[in-house]
């Protein structure tokens, strides 16, 4: 139902554009609520004008024309500024209208509209260049709302059935730097392990584990989780990717070796030892920084977990190292980590123990006149 047209002198028109412009936005929302239940053909008029219609929304355009609003003057990449102070009241309202639908259980046009709001939030507020609208107040506004309604869809039961998938990729990307992608992998497995969906355990267990920014001990379980999906026959194809991703992301030199050491792949691990470092000044879990560095570090506790011939080659290898080392040392500093990287050497292997008391020997016999070198030598027993 449309409200009478009734023609406006021009007068009224100025005094009513100046009144909205002045009164604030919840005295008016006040007024309309209250004038509305006094007049039938009002709130029919508001009711058909603003009232989504489920199933038959175009979100793309509610959230699209947000955006739309420009300042007179000033400059972005693209054009005039944004008006971000029209931007933000467009953005609430439309951020209503989608909850709307979600408590409607239309959630995946809800979702949909508020994954495409927090895209254009992030594109629009990056492409703005004009520093004194640059704020962090303008580019979260609506961030918050919009990633609620995208929660509540992925993790509420009555959505599950619909599209529970939907929008995981799309939120990294929509993150523009302010938020990131790691919650959302986590209630990702949650939703997978009730919904026995292993695909989406498998795409967001392995993220977690080889990007996530959380403890080693979560990586280890979300591994754990991750292998739980496979039987037995299929899982070492998928074990070797999923560790080749934990060398090239963001998981631990300890936890590797904990989950090479676990699946009995010694000679992956002895490869991935191989790929340390060994140079001088690494902090290892010796006294002092050691030569030898990190290879040397986990070499003498996982000696034993070895073949005697990748022993024997790794020996060479570190002996050459300290050695190296042991000829440019110049500070009590350089000493010390050469004698630590000699003691770590002697408690790898028995071979490891012999060229430790050879080197030893020799940097005591090269260096009579050093008597700081031969005194942190002298502090291990080889």
């Amino acid at each position: 139902m449309e409200l009478t047209k009734e023609a406006m002198d021009k007068e009224t028109k100025e005094l009513l554009k100046r009144t909205l412009a002045m009164t604030d936005d919840k005295l008016l929302l006040k007024f309309a609520k209250s004038y509305a239940t006094k007049d039938q053909a009002f709130a029919e008029a508001i009711i058909e004008k603003f009232l989504p219609i489920e199933n038959n929304v175009d979100y793309k355009k509610m959230v699209t024309d947000c955006f739309l609003h420009r300042k007179k003057g000033g400059a972005r990449r693209y054009g005039s500024s944004l008006d971000w102070t029209a931007i933000r009241k467009d953005i609430k309202r439309v951020l209503k209208q989608l909850d709307y639908l979600r408590q409607q259980q239309d959630g995946v046009t809800a979702a949909e509209g508020a994954l495409l709001m927090l895209e254009k939030l992030a594109d629009e507020f990056n492409n703005d260049c004009v520093y004194q609208d640059y704020n962090y107040e303008n580019s979260n506004f609506g961030n918050e709302q919009a990633l609620a309604i995208v929660n509540d869809v992925l993790l509420n039961d009555k959505y599950v059935a619909r599209d529970h998938k939907m929008g995981i990729e799309r939120i990294s990307k929509s993150s523009g730097g302010w938020h990131d992608a790691q919650p959302w992998h986590q209630r990702l497995v949650e939703l997978g392990q009730r919904t026995n969906d292993k695909d989406i355990i498998r795409t967001s267990a392995q993220w977690l584990f080889a990007k996530g920014n959380i403890r080693q001990e979560e990586k280890k379980d979300y591994y754990h989780i991750y292998k739980a999906t496979f039987g037995k026959d299929d899982w070492p194809a998928h074990r070797d990717i999923m560790l080749q991703k934990g060398e090239d992301g963001n998981v631990g030199t300890d936890m590797l070796f904990e989950l090479y050491q676990e699946e009995k792949l010694f000679d992956k691990m002895y490869a991935y030892l191989q790929k340390l470092p060994d140079h001088m000044g690494y902090y290892s879990y010796a006294p002092y920084q050691n030569s030898g560095g990190k290879r040397l570090a986990f070499f003498s506790r996982y000696a034993n977990l070895l073949t005697d011939k990748q022993c024997a080659e790794m020996v060479d290898a570190l002996f050459k190292s300290i050695q190296l080392d042991s000829r440019r040392a110049k500070t009590r500093d350089d000493y010390a980590r050469v004698a630590s990287g000699l003691h770590l050497l002697g408690l790898s292997c028995e071979k490891g123990k012999q060229q430790a008391c050879r080197l030893a020997a020799q940097i005591l016999r090269d260096n009579p006149k050093k008597p700081a070198f031969r005194e942190e030598i002298g502090k291990y027993e080889y």
